[in-house]
């Protein structure tokens, strides 16, 4: 990741890497992750990075907040997560077997996918039945000629939603093997009792 601390008047305090054009907070204080950061200082945002941009450092995402003295705005802290880093994360995490687990930004837009079966930096199309309120849903898709089955699911915490899909033929294996070792496990109590 890249961590950037910049004063406001478009002073570079601190970089571990290349600055960014488009964070000089002179002249683009009122636009992107700048804007966000410094229109809510003193609270973590989130930023998903804009298709234009996705080629620089390989980005996936930033998230910024802006710092305050005595209620005066005094510049912003941003840290770049480039997708390397976001798939080391996701690898940690992820339980079972998905086709792909794509991470959506507040707006819905792709930040990222973890086999890219669909395109990060622009929004996701959805299918099936999607609750727009609740964030959540579940859907059906053919994707690369495979029956797939979808799960959304939101944080109240972050504004992301997690979106998991598998092939509806492993969904079922599993649940079949599943099955299977429960009547084996009923059989040898039985066998013990």
């Amino acid at each position: 990741p890249s961590l950037y601390l910049l004063g406001m008047d478009g002073e570079t305090l601190f970089s571990s890497g290349p600055l960014p054009r488009h964070y000089n907070t002179k002249h683009y204080s009122n636009w992107g992750v700048l804007r966000k950061a410094l229109s809510t200082p003193m609270e973590v945002v989130f930023h998903g990075v804009d298709p234009r941009e996705r080629h620089y450092q390989n980005k996936v995402m930033t998230a910024a907040i802006g710092i305050t003295l005595s209620d005066t705005l005094q510049g912003v802290l941003l840290l770049d997560v480039g997708r390397e880093e976001f798939q080391q994360i996701v690898q940690a995490k992820a339980q079972g077997t998905f086709m792909d687990v794509v991470i959506l930004s507040d707006i819905g837009n792709v930040l990222y996918s973890k086999n890219r079966l669909v395109e990060e930096g622009k929004p996701l199309q959805r299918e099936g039945s999607y609750d727009g309120v609740l964030k959540s849903g579940q859907y059906q898709v053919m994707k690369e000629d495979r029956d797939l089955h979808g799960v959304f699911t939101s944080s109240g915490r972050y504004p992301f939603q997690v979106l998991t899909y598998a092939s509806l033929d492993e969904v079922k294996s599993n649940a079949t093997y599943l099955l299977r070792i429960l009547f084996y496990v009923g059989i040898y109590t039985l066998i013990i009792y």
